[in-house]
C-alpha cells in the first residue's frame, strides 16, 4: 500500500480530510501515518466484529 493509500484509508476512516492526515504526518514524521493506520485497521476489524455478532 502507498503512503498515499494509506493517508486516504486513514481520512475516510476517521471523518478527517486527507490534507489534515497529511500534514499530521508531516508533522509527526512517517512512523505516526504508520500507527494511525494500524489503529483505524483495528477500528475497522472491531466494527465489522461487532456487526457479525448482532
Amino acid at each position: 500500500m502507498t503512503r498515499q493509500e494509506k493517508i486516504n484509508f486513514v481520512a475516510s476512516s476517521s471523518n478527517h480530510s486527507a490534507d489534515i492526515i497529511t500534514a499530521m504526518v508531516e508533522a509527526n514524521g512517517e512512523g505516526y501515518l504508520d500507527r494511525l493506520y494500524m489503529i483505524e485497521c483495528a477500528k475497522s476489524d472491531d466494527q465489522s466484529f461487532e456487526l457479525q455478532y448482532q
